[in-house]
């Protein structure tokens, strides 16, 4: 009995050690401090490293935000180097010690450099960062070890840079807004298509451009505010087709994906394509929306709102199906001739067919009887998705621009809904079209002393169609039904159309921005609803 104690007090003591090893390893502790100039000016955007010592590897990499604070966690206590560098400033290296979870270094004061530089250069080799003006390029090669696969897995392990669920790419937490193949703009907002389908064999390098100007922009004086990532294919991969091809076979399933790229000198092309009949979706919601509901600079900031029962049905079910087919094209082209023409274009088509069940079995008890109750729902939908883009932008010069852009969406589905319980029965039949389409023209002109000419026309159309029929074994809604057969069919429509001319003038009075706006808009909205036994339910609206 003895023996037993001893044991088992030798292991509550070995497992007290290890819950007390394990805590200190998976501990965060917490660098924070606040970068200022010899002026008390918050300095942001400065990059922030903390390295073992001067010349080894960084361990952790930051940048301070609009208020001057960076936040870094380091996995252990101890003593480690400080590096921050920023632009107008002399580089600070400092000593720190942690010895706590959070160790705060309250103001850090930068010294502002002396010598002034058409372009501050930063080397950070050992890092495998490099730092020139506002551009942080990567050497991929220091954090990659070989498991990589594609472009998303590159990016999750360089410091600063992931990629979301959504397959949106984030710097520093925050969406980055253009990315560029080799200094191009080529996906557009589909970030996904690139992060998934992308072979991490091809990439060269990756860099970070901040105050990014577009092509089709004028650029100016002051900072633009645009973040972008460059990724550099490797030379092997250019001038020729590229992909990869995926197929998967099982039981009563099959999975098929391709990948075609094409870098040239004077067009990019991408061809990607996936059927399957695993249920998995090749689009999300927030693709959906960002191609149906495209705005222009003139109205970036309205908030669109959607209602789920106007998504298509495949989007918000997620895997709670019984069964889904899902097939889906996506072909991107860039055309960039010469320094004063680039096209950019992209069409996407998705077909999905799914079918969901449910079946849900009730009893009732009282104190003489019971009651069982059935319900059974079944609803299989086919959809039809396809969205079409192009943008064409002329550049006579560096201050005259001419953008033409142009997109048309279109949403078709059948679905087909039975639900019966114990005593009723009821099906309804919904035939649905949603169709969108606008263009516009636009010039910008820049004038002496940052001035700034802007005129813009632009049309667009929406045209909403939808066909319903209900039909069930015993009357409904508290309705009247002329005859025995108990049947609604409802025929809506709502057509929108919208015409618009506008002209801005930009300038500047002692260094403060203004800007005089004047626009003509024709707006027109119809809405038609009829119902074949009920003249009651019909409506027509025109303003």
């Amino acid at each position: 009995m003895k023996i037993l104690k001893t044991r088992k007090n030798i292991e509550k003591q070995f497992i007290c050690f290890f819950l007390f090893l394990s805590s200190g390893i998976y501990s965060q502790n917490m660098v924070t401090g606040k970068i200022v100039s010899q002026t008390n000016k918050t300095v942001s955007n400065a990059s922030v490293q903390i390295k073992l010592n001067k010349d080894e590897q960084t361990i952790a990499f930051g940048q301070s935000n609009n208020e001057g604070v960076f936040n870094l966690n380091i996995n252990k206590k101890g003593n480690y180097h400080l590096r921050i560098t920023a632009l107008g400033f002399k580089t600070s290296i400092k000593e720190i010690n942690i010895t706590s979870s959070l160790l705060d270094l309250k103001n850090i004061i930068l010294e502002e450099s002396s010598i002034e530089l058409k372009e501050i250069f930063i080397e950070k080799e050992s890092s495998g960062m490099t730092e020139v003006g506002d551009t942080l390029h990567y050497r991929i090669e220091k954090f990659m070890n070989g498991t990589e696969e594609n472009l998303k897995d590159i990016l999750n392990k360089l410091p600063g840079l992931n990629v979301d669920n959504q397959g949106k790419i984030k710097v520093h937490g925050k969406t980055v807004d253009r990315l560029l193949i080799d200094d191009q703009e080529f996906f557009t907002d589909q970030h996904k298509k690139a992060t998934d389908n992308i072979n991490a064999e091809m990439v060269k390098n990756i860099a970070i451009i901040k105050n990014y100007t577009d092509f089709k922009k004028i650029k100016k004086n002051e900072e633009s505010g645009i973040t972008a990532i460059n990724v550099s294919i490797k030379e092997q991969y250019k001038n020729r087709v590229t992909g990869n091809l995926l197929a998967g076979v099982g039981e009563n399933k099959f999975n098929l994906h391709a990948t075609l790229f094409n870098f040239g000198k004077k067009i990019f092309i991408s061809l990607i394509s996936d059927s399957n009949t695993t249920g998995e979706l090749s689009i999300t919601v927030n693709d959906y929306q960002t191609f149906v509901n495209k705005k222009n600079d003139l109205n970036a900031g309205e908030v669109t709102f959607s209602r789920n029962e106007d998504l298509p049905r495949f989007l918000t079910l997620g895997n709670n199906v019984k069964n889904r087919d899902s097939y889906f094209t996506g072909l991107n082209l860039k055309y960039f001739s010469s320094q004063k023409v680039q096209v950019n274009a992209f069409s996407l088509f998705n077909t999905s067919t799914q079918i969901e069940e449910q079946l849900i079995k009730e009893e009732f008890y009282t104190s003489t009887s019971s009651f069982l109750n059935r319900e059974t729902r079944k609803d299989s939908e086919k959809s039809f998705f396809n969205t079409t883009a192009i943008d064409a932008t002329y550049k006579s010069n560096e201050k005259s621009i001419v953008n033409y852009s142009s997109s048309v969406s279109s949403f078709k589905k059948n679905n087909l809904l039975f639900l019966s319980n114990t005593n009723s029965s009821n099906e309804s039949e919904n035939h649905a079209v949603d169709f969108n389409f606008s263009h516009s023209l636009e010039y910008t002109t820049s004038l002496k002393n940052n001035k700034n000419i802007k005129i813009r026309a632009a049309q667009d159309i929406s045209n909403k169609l939808n066909d319903l029929q209900i039909t069930a074994n015993q009357p409904f809604l508290n309705l009247n039904f002329p005859s025995g057969t108990y049947q609604i069919n409802q025929n809506t429509q709502s057509i929108k159309k919208t015409i618009s001319l506008n002209a801005s003038y930009d300038f500047n009075i002692h260094k403060l921005p203004f800007t005089l706006l004047t626009e003509l808009t024709q707006k027109k909205d119809q809405f038609d609803s009829f119902e074949t036994n009920f003249s009651s339910f019909n409506n027509s609206e025109y303003i």
